[in-house]
């Protein structure tokens, strides 16, 4: 993830896809670590909420692919009906056992549609929320998830 954002500053491939590459990796494995706390073991509804967390990212990313209007806004929609989707099956997982986790990541993941609406899809216009956000949501929910476990 850290690499991957410090191709904001280097600029060593299209940055613009950048988020995309950390997202599509990452928060399935964010889901999967929720699921696996809440349940002690792998469910398979834990494995089809961390594919349909990759489908919120992919989709998200051919609604910023597409120059198209129709196309952009379409594609927002479906991801975002898949994140809502996603946090549906998360709080079904783990809410009993983890409800300020839960709470938290639901929060801090919001973000993220946010400043998409925010940059008009040009997540190159939030370089610093992109970099903050991600500290915010991955690297503090790991800290809290592994200060919960037990």
């Amino acid at each position: 993830s850290g690499l991957v954002y410090t191709n904001f500053i280097f600029n060593w491939f299209n940055t613009s896809i950048t988020p995309y590459i950390d997202w599509v990796i990452s928060t399935p494995l964010l889901v999967l670590a929720f699921g696996y706390g809440a349940q002690q073991k792998l469910s398979e509804e834990t494995k089809v909420t961390a594919l349909a967390q990759a489908g919120v990212i992919i989709t998200g990313f051919l609604g910023y692919y597409f120059t198209s209007n129709f196309y952009t806004n379409m594609f927002f929609v479906i991801s975002s009906l898949l994140f809502l989707t996603v946090l549906g099956m998360l709080y079904k997982i783990g809410f009993d056992k983890y409800p300020q986790l839960y709470s938290f990541l639901a929060v801090t993941w919001i973000g993220y549609p946010l400043i998409f609406l925010y940059t008009g899809g040009n997540l190159t216009k939030a370089a610093i929320p992109l970099v903050v956000l991600p500290i915010i949501s991955k690297h503090i929910f790991s800290l809290i998830h592994t200060y919960k476990a037990e």
